[in-house]
């Protein structure tokens, strides 16, 4: 079993929470950024199966095909907040992830990544079908 991990520390030092997603096969966290009023986004791979929701365990996901692209959002106190998936029938995965704008106008999440096969978005809560290759999705955020 390979669990992934996130964890806030103050600005001392001192652990303010952790968090663990527990997984089935090889999963990677390739980085993580600091989301809209102190939560986190964390994103990578996985190729088996994994809980997204660290205190619930209610976001159950087992991949499709090979290795499949996601990510996760952590509110500021730690709690689940949602996560999505690039999953085809080839081998996906979320590169970067961006957050833009602000409490008043909104925010936007922008994902970037690639994918092994076609897409189709609707399932995730995004519009559209993608090709197989690189790609660039914006989304409001939180969703």
């Amino acid at each position: 079993m390979n669990d992934l991990f996130t964890v806030k520390l103050d600005s001392n030092g001192n652990l303010l929470w952790a968090r663990t997603m527990s997984a089935v096969g090889p999963q990677y966290i390739w980085n993580s950024i600091i989301a809209p009023q102190g939560g986190v986004v964390a994103y990578g791979t996985f190729d088996a199966s994994i809980s997204f929701d660290p205190v619930g365990g209610t976001d159950l996901r087992a991949n499709l095909g090979g290795a499949d692209g996601y990510l996760v959002s952590l509110k500021a106190d730690g709690s689940y907040g949602f996560s999505r998936v690039l999953s085809t029938s080839g081998d996906d995965a979320v590169n970067n992830v961006h957050v833009t704008g602000n409490a008043a106008s909104g925010y936007t999440l922008y994902v970037s990544g690639s994918i092994g096969a076609p897409l189709d978005l609707a399932p995730y809560g995004w519009p559209g079908t993608v090709p197989a290759g690189e790609v660039i999705i914006a989304t409001p955020f939180p969703p």
